[in-house]
């Protein structure tokens, strides 16, 4: 039954971890979507950037404010999971109960994490 527990918490403790590592990402990937954004923006405003119209300056604007938002979307689902984890956790005192949740947990936290855009869509 210990065993059980231990394993339990290792399950859960790796997807904190690969919760973290997902989350440092998807902070960088969003640094750089919010550069994009105002570059296009900055283009937009008064031509100082070379681009072949205004329309592909809006494009690119909007492309870095679409990448934005489902990057918040993405760790908003994952935000809720681990909540979703910590009640289950408090709440489930049979250890095969909770050893199948939190296996299941992390197959959905896997499948939205790889949710995450990679780039440009057209």
């Amino acid at each position: 039954m210990d065993r059980r527990i231990a394993e339990n918490e290792t399950a859960l403790q790796e997807l904190d971890t690969e919760v973290a590592v997902q989350n440092e990402a998807r902070t960088n990937l969003l640094r750089g979507l919010r550069l994009v954004g105002e570059i296009g923006e900055d283009a937009i405003r008064d031509d100082k950037l070379k681009f072949r119209d205004k329309k592909q300056a809006v494009d690119v604007m909007l492309e870095g404010m679409k990448g934005e938002l489902e990057l918040e979307t993405a760790n908003q689902t994952m935000e809720f999971l681990r909540e979703i984890a910590k009640i289950l956790r408090e709440e489930v005192k049979d250890d095969e109960t909770l050893r199948r949740l939190a296996v299941r947990l992390t197959e959905l936290g896997r499948l939205f994490n790889n949710r995450v855009p990679t780039g440009s869509r057209s």
